[in-house]
């Protein structure tokens, strides 16, 4: 799982079994350079622990880093987290200690690949804990300006009785991609 800023400088992608990982899959970051990308990192803690951290999605204003983990101090097996993140000044990023979404977006079940809109108010995610209509579903979040979440299941076509998730949506929202392992 990959995930470019708005801006095409930086790239956070998941890797698993690496040397300097902190668990079975860690987060990495690289920045583009005039010439090239830097070599890639572990973000490290606080992001980055003994547990498996994956499928970053950064937003498109760098303000936030969000993922999914199974480390505790979630609601299920899996759960979506954010961590706030600073840049140095580099250029690089620095990440605070991860806020768990909590509810309504996580659930006892399995909760996963977060996709933050362009907009920075719609959050795309996979989850086989919300209602649906089988398998994980993609679950839309709407972030008012209240507060509030409001959650949206686009049920069919979008979702099926198979697993659906990994969606990315285009900055203006006309074009959505999305995985899906349904008969065709």
């Amino acid at each position: 799982a990959m995930s470019f800023s708005a801006d095409g400088q930086w790239l956070f992608y998941t890797a698993c079994g690496e040397p300097d990982g902190a668990g079975s899959c860690d987060l990495y970051f690289s920045m583009k350079g005039d010439e090239a990308w830097s070599v890639p990192k572990n973000i490290g803690s606080p992001v980055n622990t003994a547990y498996w951290e994956a499928q970053p999605s950064v937003s498109a204003d760098k303000k936030w880093l969000y993922f999914a983990s199974n480390r505790p101090g979630g609601k299920g097996n899996m759960d979506l987290w954010k961590s706030r993140v600073n840049i140095r000044s580099d250029g690089f990023p620095v990440f605070s200690e991860p806020e768990n979404l909590g509810n309504p977006i996580n659930t006892p079940g399995n909760d996963f690949s977060p996709f933050i809109h362009a907009d920075g108010q719609n959050l795309y995610f996979a989850s086989d804990g919300q209602i649906g209509m089988g398998g994980s579903d993609v679950i839309r979040a709407l972030f008012t300006d209240s507060g509030t979440v409001a959650l949206f299941n686009p049920g069919f076509p979008l979702n099926s009785p198979w697993d659906e998730y990994g969606l990315t949506v285009s900055p203006t929202a006309r074009w959505a991609f999305y995985s899906s392992d349904r008969d065709t």
